[in-house]
């Protein structure tokens, strides 16, 4: 069975980790040449890599959403990419299930984390500042949280709040895709999150969508982010892993 792959950039963890697990498990993949994906802040060629995709002939394909709407990880927490023309992108899962009717397509797409990424000082001190900002108000601490908000750039957190709004439009299409049968598994992954943040009204819109569609068994929520094309390599329909969890103690079960 061969398995073509779109990473969602070109970091370790999302080339060479894959490339590296699939030979260990005897498994033929395909990857995209790293010109293609998106390296750190710089964004990768989302069209060009669609049709490298549309060209390909596999029996499993398992895609980033990031990588195919935005770029990449990181380019999904910038501007730059309207809530169209994200979405418009994903046209090109359409076409794959025209063109393979019979393989299996899974994709993984993320919800995006609290903050913004970190490339300098000054986005590091936004990161803390956002975080907190976040912080307060879905703790309900509002006063608190308007007195953040008045220290940061003008317009920042309606910024931030539109481009969340992006990610979730997509997040819902991607539902759709699955819903319609173009996609036969979708992963949900949170990263770098925390209790009452804005993540958690996203995800319960998402997860009653999935119930809504009636395709919840092929939904899922995931944390982390790099590990999820990872684990969908070793993913076989209808297999069933029994799994023991043991804790170190109450605490940690609790956490």
């Amino acid at each position: 069975m061969k398995t073509v792959v779109v990473p969602m950039d070109d970091r370790p963890p999302n080339y060479q980790l894959v490339s590296k697990i699939a030979d260990l498990n005897c498994l033929e993949i395909e990857l995209p040449d790293k010109n293609l994906l998106g390296r750190y802040l710089r964004p990768g060629n989302c069209e060009e890599l669609a049709r490298w995709m549309l060209s390909r002939e596999a029996d499993r394909f398992i895609v980033s959403v990031d990588m195919l709407s935005y770029g990449g990880l990181i380019a999904s927490r910038e501007d730059g990419i309207s809530t169209r023309t994200a979405i418009d992108r994903l046209s090109s899962v359409r076409e794959l299930r025209r063109r393979f009717p019979n393989a299996e397509i899974l994709l993984s797409s993320i919800v995006r984390r609290a903050s913004v990424s970190v490339s300098s000082a000054g986005s590091k001190e936004l990161w803390t500042m956002l975080n907190n900002y976040l912080w307060l108000s879905g703790n309900e601490r509002i006063k608190e949280a308007e007195a953040v908000e008045a220290e940061l750039p003008r317009g920042f957190v309606g910024r931030y709040r539109e481009l969340r709004l992006r990610n979730h439009e997509v997040n819902k299409e991607c539902l759709k895709l699955v819903k319609a049968g173009c996609a036969d598994l979708l992963v949900l992954a949170q990263e770098d999150t925390f209790q009452h943040g804005p993540q958690e009204r996203e995800l319960a819109i998402l997860e009653d969508m999935a119930k809504d569609y009636v395709i919840d068994d092929r939904v899922f929520i995931h944390n982390g982010a790099d590990e999820v094309i990872q684990e969908m390599l070793s993913y076989r329909r209808d297999q069933e892993y029994p799994m023991e969890v043991i804790y170190d103690s109450p605490e940690t079960r609790e956490k």
